[in-house]
């Protein structure tokens, strides 16, 4: 699917008498370039919101029912005197984070600040797996969508990684 992306980003941007009357393959080589960045871009969006979503599907588990944890931040925020209202708070702040930094391109700058979010939206769920015995979260509808988060979100700070070094390779 990578190759009929690519190939059908790069005749969207090129005609075939074009790319035939080029003298220098760079020309061709930065087309490919920017087709594979656009690429990029847009895969590691997908990633990410695709590990929001499944972060947002996360089910903790009560004594008598399931709760998202949407849910429980937004409860739990509101609930004074806890200690997991610091976590809520943080991971709430993450949220809002990335929700603002989505459509930017990804500088240093940002990508610091997308693993200080991974980092922030994963302290609640650590905190409560540490609160409460580990063996309360073996059913599926935690490990899916936590481990579904922790896989996508890795996988978009490293195609914004590569995303900010291909930037400055060329620019240079």
């Amino acid at each position: 699917m990578h190759f009929w992306f690519r190939l059908r980003v790069i005749l969207r941007m090129n005609t075939l008498p074009a790319i035939l009357n080029r003298a220098t393959t760079h020309q061709i080589s930065y087309q490919t370039d920017a087709a594979n960045n656009y690429f990029n871009l847009t895969q590691q969006k997908a990633h990410r919101v695709t590990a929001i979503i499944s972060y947002l599907l996360i089910i903790l588990m009560g004594q008598i029912i399931g709760l998202p944890v949407l849910l429980w931040l937004i409860f739990t925020l509101f609930d004074f005197g806890n200690i997991d209202q610091l976590f809520a708070l943080m991971a709430i702040v993450g949220l809002t984070i990335i929700s603002i930094n989505h459509n930017k391109i990804r500088t240093s700058k940002i990508l610091a600040l997308d693993l200080l979010c991974f980092l922030l939206l994963a302290s609640p769920i650590i905190r409560r797996m540490t609160a409460v015995p580990i063996e309360l979260f073996n059913y599926l509808a935690f490990i899916i969508p936590t481990t579904l988060f922790a896989l996508f979100y890795t996988a978009s700070l490293f195609l914004g990684y590569r995303q900010c070094f291909q930037k400055k390779i060329v620019a240079c």
